[in-house]
């Protein structure tokens, strides 16, 4: 009960001016002061405090709330508003907001209270100096910036009057040795780089295969990129960027299904329109060609064009006056009409239905009859086996793939996300089975060869009569299909070796 009595009593404090009980101020400039603290209960009214300590004050007077800020003149309160004990005219200090704690001055008449510090109560045991920048008058403000206060700047006001200032020194000791310590590591990865460009530059002239395989492993240890990619879907790469008037070097890997337009954007520095931008390879010793935007690096690595660690040509130009490099394409499509066959590209058009065609990307060559026989017969074998006849209709047919396919179904949930496949599967003691599948739009086609056939093996999209398309294994399912090469609901023929 005693406890529960003091829970329910407020602590109000009241700070007299010495002025106002006849005796003038202190020699320090401040006016002195007598203090009286008591204990209410919340329910006492604002009368039963006058009456304590109205009988010590002499003259005109005003008494102030210093619990709020700024303080109030509430000597209207205790004689005018609310003078009785009780009644609709008396006020409780819970009511006034005096609960748990309150502090009251009484000043002259028309004088402020000066703004107390809270080392000057008498619950501290020493007192602490005030900020030479802060003036004790009824509002804080700030020499160099008065009547503007930010709350903020009260309260680091309070934290700097309490706070440690040894703390704050080692805070920033370990600021600046955490901002030292990275400046010391980056001037030491520079300083790393910078040698291994030297040793790469070094080995540029320096014929043999042992020289080769060194450079490729300081251009591994050089290049920097997205690190979350994985090791083997890496392409390195020393680039060389010229242009009219600068040259500049980088060392960077890539993802093998990144463009070489996605090159282009990542490294690309000039910000003028007039100029136009092209990717070179080098062809021989001092010839370069240059490679179409939408070519994939990993199509780049089948066609022998580029290797996993290479070098490579970012050049700039500004036409008419500059041109274009020749592409490298127009030198593969030339030998491969003057090699191999002497028919005309007409003939080789008119020949596609009867003979078979393996197109592999920028240029096609002609399968041997044979072979294409073998694909024929093996096609004819699965047809007559099936149930469903051809002549079905293709939403039939889709429905009854989508019914049997199988997948990973917990990795491809949403049935729009799936491509769907007739997976006809020939070794070469002429053995030929077919089954459905799906997977992801977004796997490539070696993916779908390692979940189903957990080897390599060589690939064709059948994309019509006797015309299969080989696909490289590092394409994506979605990319075929936008090419017109493998549609979703196809045939993949898959060459058992």
């Amino acid at each position: 009960r005693h406890c529960r009595d003091k829970m329910n009593q407020c602590r109000l404090k009241i700070l007299v001016s010495e002025e106002v009980m006849g005796a003038s101020g202190n020699d320090d400039g401040l006016v002195g002061k007598s203090a009286f603290v008591k204990q209410y209960d919340a329910d006492a009214t604002l009368r039963h405090v006058r009456d304590d300590f109205i009988d010590t004050i002499k003259g005109s007077f005003s008494i102030w709330d210093c619990t709020l800020h700024p303080p109030k003149d509430i000597s209207d309160w205790l004689f005018e508003k609310w003078p009785n004990r009780s009644g609709p005219r008396a006020k409780t200090l819970f009511s006034a907001g005096c609960f748990p704690s309150a502090l009251w001055q009484v000043t002259p008449k028309g004088v402020e209270p000066y703004l107390r510090s809270a080392a000057e109560d008498s619950q501290y045991n020493q007192r602490t100096s005030i900020r030479e920048d802060t003036v004790l008058t009824s509002k804080v403000e700030l020499l160099d910036q008065p009547m503007n206060v930010k709350p903020s700047q009260v309260l680091n006001h309070v934290k700097e009057r309490f706070g440690d200032d040894r703390v704050e020194e080692e805070t920033m000791e370990a600021i600046l040795a955490r901002k030292s310590n990275l400046r010391e590591r980056k001037l030491k990865e520079e300083s790393y780089h910078a040698g291994l460009e030297e040793r790469i530059r070094n080995l540029d002239g320096i014929k043999g295969n042992t020289s080769k395989k060194v450079k490729k492993m300081l251009i591994k240890s050089r290049c920097t990129g997205i690190k979350s990619l994985k090791m083997q879907d890496r392409v390195y790469l020393h680039i060389g960027v010229v242009g009219k008037g600068y040259a500049k070097e980088h060392f960077r890997y890539f993802s093998r299904q990144d463009t070489v337009a996605r090159l282009i954007q990542t490294l690309s520095e000039n910000n003028d329109p007039s100029q136009e931008v092209e990717v070179l390879v080098s062809v021989s010793p001092k010839t370069y060609r240059s490679m179409p935007l939408l070519f994939r690096l990993y199509e780049a690595i089948e066609k022998n064009v580029l290797e996993e660690v290479d070098s490579i040509v970012l050049r700039y130009f500004t036409p008419p006056n500059e041109h274009p490099t020749t592409s490298i394409f127009e030198d593969i499509s030339a030998a491969t009409i003057t090699t191999g066959t002497d028919t005309h590209n007409d003939d080789i058009t008119s020949t596609n239905h009867q003979e078979g065609i393996l197109s592999d990307g920028g240029h096609m060559s002609i399968l041997p009859k044979d072979l294409v026989q073998k694909f024929n017969d093996a096609i004819a074998t699965i047809d007559k086996k099936s149930k469903t006849k051809r002549s079905t209709t293709v939403k039939v047919r889709e429905m009854m793939m989508k019914s049997k396919s199988k997948g990973d179904t917990k990795r491809t949930k949403k049935l729009e996300d799936r491509f769907f496949v007739e997976f006809i599967v020939l070794n070469m003691q002429g053995d030929v089975s077919s089954s459905y599948v799906f997977m992801s739009k977004t796997d490539t086609v070696r993916r779908l060869l390692e979940e189903h056939m957990q080897e390599s093996c060589a690939a064709y999209a059948i994309n019509g009569e006797s015309i299969y398309v080989e696909v490289s294994h590092e394409s994506v399912l979605q990319e075929l299909q936008r090419d017109d090469v493998l549609n979703c609901f196809g045939r993949l023929l898959i060459i058992r070796s």
